[in-house]
């Protein structure tokens, strides 16, 4: 990308999500992880987005569609001021990194991933980053990321759900 200033990452704390319980039932659960911008320099940021994304295998299947589901946003920074549940791990010289961790909510009543011949649900974790520039010349860098994440469900052991499956 013209003018880029690093490479951009996500690191995730798990490569799968799980929800327990039915769609019905479940709570809201959380995506964790980091940022990682590797560049020659630390970097101001006037925004860093990170949105879970339906993936559109095949957008001409109409058994199921995820085009309804929007995009699920968290700022880790917006307008150059971090978000108090993120956490900014100052630009390290000896790696070259600087970092974000952070925690996005999701709700219990997300499809989860499902790779079949008739469907196919899946998500895309994308992480979008815009520096300043002290130059006028160069208002912006934008740099971007995109990492698979798998969505599953498992039922609460309390739950009829749980027990009908168990049953033999």
């Amino acid at each position: 990308m013209l003018f880029t200033k690093g490479k951009l990452e996500v690191v995730l704390d798990s490569p799968d999500v799980v929800l327990y319980g039915s769609p019905r039932e479940a709570r809201f659960t959380e995506i964790t992880g980091r940022v990682v911008l590797t560049s020659k320099s630390a970097q101001p940021t006037s925004s860093l987005i990170v949105r879970l994304k339906p993936k559109h295998q095949n957008p001409f299947n109409p058994v199921l569609s995820l085009l309804w589901m929007s995009d699920i946003t968290y700022a880790i920074v917006k307008d150059g001021q971090i978000d108090d549940a993120s956490v900014e791990i100052p630009y390290d010289s000896s790696t070259g990194q600087q970092q974000w961790r952070f925690a996005m909510a999701i709700p219990g009543n997300i499809f989860e991933t499902v790779y079949t011949p008739e469907v196919s649900v899946a998500y895309e974790l994308v992480v979008e980053m815009r520096t300043t520039s002290v130059s006028h010349w160069v208002p912006f860098s934008k740099l971007s990321h995109s990492v698979p994440i798998c969505i599953k469900r498992l039922p609460a052991t309390d739950s009829a759900w749980a027990t009908i499956a168990n049953e033999p």
